[in-house]
């Protein structure tokens, strides 16, 4: 029974009124108790089920065993949350701006499906470059995410509604990064380490899953406290931050391509050495009833 005149005229009351002090507490709580708990949780439960899953024999591992270097997981894991939180940020909210923007809640549509069109086409750009311009694709979404949210924030402050689509495009553009994230994960794991670092993967992608919803909650519970922004603005403003923040820590410490190689080929001795040890501790253990019957 909810219409787009009821939608309207509640959108006509102020930011206090508009969301109600107990919508705003349930918001909150649940938003700490996805940061405390949930996330928490399933990120431990997904590295004890990593650990507990049996080594493959050798004869099954095709290759020598290889970890991609910490820096570039770290970084990847960044890219690949940054970008699907990006998608689900709106989701909470695309229906107020829609109403805000448009004067149509239907709107609302539009907001959330023209991300896919920039995704499309980021594809199509990100695949162009491959695993030794892994640095230049992941710049490239900083830049994108920082310049996509400070756009869509502007077209929110000024209802203005063609502008809100190009910058939920431009946000789809920086969703290509994906394909390069991935093509790290599978280039720098190989061996037996190659399944459970493709799993970790989809774990970086349900992360951003939940956090996306969870910085909308916690923005509009602060949106008070910043006079000159809209609400349903905010957690876009937050994020542009983010990708800020991401392309100075790649411009300082992403490693070239020949270190990561060098990085990547010293875990793997450390890996193989850290093997053979535990072999030699478990063969006199073996030899033990042998050198008794004799």
């Amino acid at each position: 029974n909810y219409t787009t005149r009821q939608h309207l005229e509640y959108h006509k009351l102020p930011y206090g009124n508009r969301y109600p002090v107990n919508w705003l507490t349930a918001c909150w709580g649940d938003a700490i108790l996805a940061l405390l708990v949930a996330i928490p949780a399933a990120m431990t439960a997904a590295v004890a089920c990593l650990g507990n899953i049996p080594s493959p024999s050798a004869s099954k591992c095709s290759g020598e065993e290889a970890h991609p270097p910490r820096c570039i997981l770290w970084f990847t894991a960044a890219v690949v949350i940054g970008v699907v939180s990006n998608i689900t940020v709106v989701l909470p909210t695309a229906h107020v701006v829609a109403g805000d923007v448009t004067k149509s809640v239907s709107f609302s549509g539009w907001i959330v499906g023209s991300y896919g069109v920039g995704a499309i086409f980021g594809c199509l750009v990100f695949a162009q470059l491959d695993i030794e311009q892994l640095k230049t694709a992941y710049i490239a979404h900083a830049v994108l995410m920082c310049l996509g949210n400070t756009l869509y924030v502007s077209a929110v402050q000024v209802r203005h509604a063609e502008l809100l689509i190009c910058a939920r495009i431009l946000m789809g553009v920086e969703g290509g990064c994906m394909y390069n994230a991935a093509l790290a994960m599978v280039h720098y794991a190989r061996g037996c380490a190659y399944t459970p670092y493709v799993i970790l993967y989809h774990g970086f992608v349900a992360v951003g899953v939940l956090l996306g919803p969870v910085l909308t909650a916690l923005s509009l519970r602060f949106a008070g406290t910043l006079g000159g922004l809209e609400p349903e603005g905010v957690v876009n403003f937050i994020i542009s931050i983010w990708g800020l923040g991401l392309l100075l820590a790649l411009a300082l410490f992403f490693p070239s391509t020949s270190e990561a190689a060098s990085s990547s080929a010293a875990e793997a001795v450390s890996h193989a050495s850290a093997e053979v040890d535990q072999e030699d501790i478990k063969a006199p253990t073996e030899e033990e009833p042998r050198t008794k019957s004799g």
